[in-house]
């Protein structure tokens, strides 16, 4: 096949990708591509995966492949995803690339890309031309504070922005405040924040004004990992409470206790799409856990419209009855997550009642092998289930083995362990 500068697909496979404006995948190519993006006039999808550009000479060819897409077509979406190998990742090299502007980009991808710090700042100069950036997802970049400044004109020139994820990006100090200054898009519908501290008032209230000026449209929301004060949360709270289109709400491992979720529940009523809740790592205990049931019985909109709820290590172990309970309400739920929380057999027996459940996970709750036993019948009748966690719990080697039948049989996932429980009740059994 003869090569070309750039993007490279077998032929076949081209045909089928570009009338569609289909990922193009980068490396070696046929020539063809150009003549069929020519009669076309499609928009260009660029994604590279691969590591070919700590090669300088391929590094040249991609530059000068970058700049021929650019000058002659349009390029709509670009991605980057580095990969780990070892503890080696992919590295772009964008040293030659200050005088190309996306100024047609869309979307844009990056993620663990390990940027040298003068190329990370080429980069960000570059994006702050693309004012018709619809999602921005700047992952994992190990940014410094030198960075915020490049990083902040780049976010404040998109004004269309629908999609923000910057998430595990580790801001040292003030510096998602700075970043949240610097948002002035009012149609962001997901906002990822994840592993970025907001340990202080000021920002909360930042992000809150963030959160008020998307409210209209905003639908996916994680805060998970953002070390949130439980004495700003109701500040919070109130903010999320606008949000009548919110869809997904994550905020576990922030360590907020059972009144930060009264506050929670009291505010997301007028939210009747929320359809995915995550409160693992969060104080629930003996309140929080019949607040919760107590809250989907008397929800209509929680009982038609959850699917997804989250609930690892909680310490939700008592009132759990009562929450297996009002879950069987929940005709849409189909993942939830229990795990870490000492619920005990004839807890999950009420779980498998739930009609629709696809993804159960009961891991790390100590269920003894005789409840085990009881479980399987039960979950050999499933009709529903489609993945199986159930690690960490007391499982002796015939019970592994009949697991593993259920899952060869019906061909559900089963997450086991890799040896049998090495207690001595598990070895007598």
């Amino acid at each position: 096949m003869p090569a070309c500068l750039l993007l490279s697909v077998p032929e076949d496979v081209l045909c089928s990708l570009v009338p569609e404006c289909r990922v193009l995948m980068m490396s070696r190519t046929c020539t063809s591509m150009f003549k069929m993006l020519t009669a076309r006039s499609s928009p260009v999808h660029v994604t590279v995966r691969k590591k070919v550009l700590t090669d300088s000479r391929l590094a040249r060819q991609f530059t000068a492949g970058m700049h021929t897409i650019q000058s002659r077509f349009q390029i709509r979406r670009f991605e980057c995803v580095g990969f780990s190998n070892g503890t080696r990742c992919v590295e772009l090299n964008l040293c030659e690339f200050e005088d190309l502007t996306f100024l047609h980009l869309q979307h844009l991808k990056m993620h663990h890309n390990q940027l040298r710090d003068a190329h990370l700042q080429n980069l960000l100069h570059m994006l702050a031309m693309s004012h018709d950036l619809r999602s921005f997802e700047f992952t994992q970049q190990s940014l410094r504070s030198r960075h915020m400044p490049a990083l902040c004109d780049a976010i404040s020139s998109f004004a269309n922005l629908e999609v923000l994820n910057i998430e595990h990006n580790f801001f040292f100090f003030d510096g998602l405040a700075i970043v949240l200054d610097a948002v002035t898009s009012s149609s962001i519908g997901t906002l990822k924040l994840s592993t970025n501290s907001c340990h202080d008032t000021g920002t909360t209230l930042k992000l809150c004004r963030v959160i008020s000026c998307n409210c209209s449209c905003l639908r996916v929301l994680d805060l998970s990992f953002m070390r949130l004060r439980n004495s700003a949360f109701a500040c919070l709270a109130s903010a999320l409470g606008s949000c009548v289109l919110l869809e997904s709400l994550d905020l576990s491992q922030n360590q907020l206790h059972c009144g930060s979720l009264i506050d929670i529940l009291e505010s997301t009523k007028a939210c009747e799409h929320l359809q995915s809740f995550n409160w693992s790592g969060n104080r629930l205990g003996s309140t929080g856990t019949f607040l919760l049931a107590n809250h989907i019985i008397n929800s209509d909109a929680c009982k038609r419209n959850l699917r997804e709820l989250k609930l690892r290590s909680c310490d939700a172990y008592t009132n759990m009855q009562t929450l297996t309970e009002a879950l069987t309400m929940c005709e849409s739920l189909r993942s939830l997550d229990i795990s870490s929380n000492y619920v005990l057999a004839h807890e999950v027996l009420s779980l498998l009642k739930i009609t629709g459940i696809r993804l159960l996970d009961i891991s790390d709750n100590n269920i003894s092998d005789s409840g085990m036993r009881v479980l399987l019948r039960p979950l050999m009748q499933s009709s529903t289930l489609q993945e199986l966690r159930i690690d960490g719990n007391h499982l002796t080697r015939r019970s592994i083995r009949l697991l593993r039948k259920m899952s060869n049989t019906k061909g559900v996932r089963v997450q086991l362990p890799l040896a049998a429980c090495p207690c001595l009740d598990c070895k007598n059994a």
